[in-house]
């Protein structure tokens, strides 16, 4: 019961975001890696830092990441390691799309109190633990 619930919530908002963003030629990944890059423009990002963050595998990063620069909204500069950075072209098209930190967390949050929020998270928390000590 629970775990098709959420199924159905990450299905509705990658749907529903991918959608939004079919006009731009964008998927929600690739928005979420604009948005991790623009939220830290003051750090030197690497591939691995995206796969951790986005919870993806490398080959899979690799392929968003080329997609990517192709439409000049990142560069990717290789000295010793590749430090992937984002546009002036992607920091105005998330600014147009009104992408902001945490955009898909209002969402699921909106009508929520602080007090739910916490619990709602402690909740989350277990249950990654759960899954993640099944390995």
């Amino acid at each position: 019961m629970i775990t098709e619930k959420m199924k159905n919530i990450v299905f509705y908002i990658k749907t529903d975001v991918d959608n939004k963003m079919r006009k731009y030629n964008l998927t929600t990944v690739q928005i979420l890696l604009l948005e991790f890059l623009n939220n830290n423009r003051d750090k030197e990002i690497i591939q691995k830092d995206i796969c951790e963050h986005l919870s993806l595998k490398h080959s899979t990063i690799i392929n968003i990441l080329k997609r990517l620069e192709s439409k000049e909204l990142i560069t990717k500069k290789t000295n010793y390691k590749s430090v992937i950075s984002i546009t002036d072209k992607g920091k105005e098209l998330l600014k147009k799309l009104g992408v902001k930190t945490g955009f898909i967390e209002d969402i699921l949050l909106n009508g929520f109190t602080k007090e739910e929020i916490e619990v709602l998270s402690s909740q989350l928390d277990s249950m990654f633990k759960n899954v993640s000590n099944t390995k």
